[in-house]
């Protein structure tokens, strides 16, 4: 079948995406698909039109995210940040990334897919529906349950998790990482805080004789914060530190 239009072709993407994901549980919002699996993840497809889009030429992507409602909905999480709606946007997401960033290595980059009026949109099609197919839903059943999450969502929200479900041992893990993580960060903005001059060329020349550039003077007392907030936070989820 042919679309000869820009706007039937985006159209049409939507709807095969719709069939595709209905019978496996998604819901469709707008342009966006939404499941919640039965062992907890909440696993979102989030479509997004290109600024420079018209009427005559459509460009647009899909954001992939995975949330975890039973953390999210959590009061401990909500001091962090906002509950988790019924139906998230990809920004509500503890983990996201483009669809592009699923495909095998070499092949990663952000890939945007565009329908124009008179242009054989058909291919564009196929190639949205065989990406999904291939990469978007295996990855999807590689992060259904709440622990698969632990590696995409960084060493904070996966403390947070652990505690969550009760694996005090795996959140103290987390915590521990986190906490040398931002303790290196401190120790290398002391380091360029050290050789910072207003005015200069802005790089310095650090211990292992690698220049290191900055655009603004370094502040260490961020990652000191960070620290701070990371201890509360681990003393709110009950993590032994």
């Amino acid at each position: 079948m042919e679309y000869f239009t820009a706007a039937q072709a985006f159209s049409q993407t939507i709807k095969n995406l719709h069939i595709l994901l209905k019978p496996l549980g998604f819901k469709k919002k707008g342009n966006h698909f939404y499941r919640y699996t039965k062992h907890g993840v909440g696993q979102l497809i989030h479509t997004q039109k290109s600024r420079w889009s018209d009427k005559s030429r459509i460009s647009f992507t899909f954001n992939i995210g995975l949330a975890c409602p039973s953390l999210q909905h959590d009061p401990r999480f909500q001091e962090a940040g906002q509950p988790l709606p019924d139906f998230p946007n990809i920004l509500d997401c503890l983990a996201q990334k483009r669809i592009g960033f699923l495909l095998p290595e070499p092949g990663q980059q952000d890939i945007w897919f565009e329908v124009a009026d008179g242009a054989n949109n058909a291919a564009v099609l196929q190639e949205v529906q065989t990406i999904t197919e291939t990469f978007v839903l295996p990855h999807f059943a590689a992060h259904n349950v709440p622990q698969q999450l632990y590696p995409l969502i960084g060493n904070r929200h996966a403390m947070r998790l652990a505690a969550k479900l009760g694996e005090p041992e795996q959140a103290q893990r987390f915590y521990r990482t986190a906490r040398e993580w931002a303790q290196q960060r401190h120790r290398e903005k002391c380091q360029a805080a050290k050789h910072f001059q207003p005015g200069d060329d802005e790089y310095y020349e650090d211990e292992d004789g690698c220049i290191v550039f900055g655009s603004e003077q370094p502040d260490p007392q961020v990652w000191l914060d960070y620290l701070s907030e990371l201890e509360r936070d681990a003393a709110r989820w009950g993590v032994l530190t």
